[in-house]
């Protein structure tokens, strides 16, 4: 499993002015974040960002692994250099870069 500059806990946009369009609720925030749910398998996790994401993707992705390592989930991070929110995805094209790589490998391609 491998997500990518996610956000795993929908509370920060509950308290924002995006909020106004979707109409989360606390029960939905704790029903769909990530980062609030135990995992329903310990399948390896591969969390990548860019080191150039904002603090708050940091953060989230800290605490996804924090939680689901709690629950014995194999956690992998990826945190790579020169890398956004938009430009970290730039990474599958080839299949030589680091992130591919690492999801050939979780994968046993590798």
């Amino acid at each position: 499993m491998c997500a990518i500059s996610g956000i795993y806990d929908l509370e920060p946009i509950r308290l924002c002015y995006l909020n106004e369009a979707l109409a989360f609720t606390p029960d939905v925030v704790r029903r769909t974040s990530p980062a609030r749910l135990a995992p329903r398998a310990p399948a390896p996790l591969l969390l990548a960002l860019g080191a150039a994401e904002g603090p708050e993707y940091h953060r989230q992705t800290t605490e996804l692994a924090a939680a689901w390592r709690a629950h014995e989930v194999p956690i992998e991070l990826m945190d790579l250099e020169d890398h956004d929110h938009f430009s970290i995805v730039g990474e599958l094209q080839s299949p030589f870069s680091a992130l591919p790589q690492a999801i050939q490998r979780q994968a046993g391609l590798g």
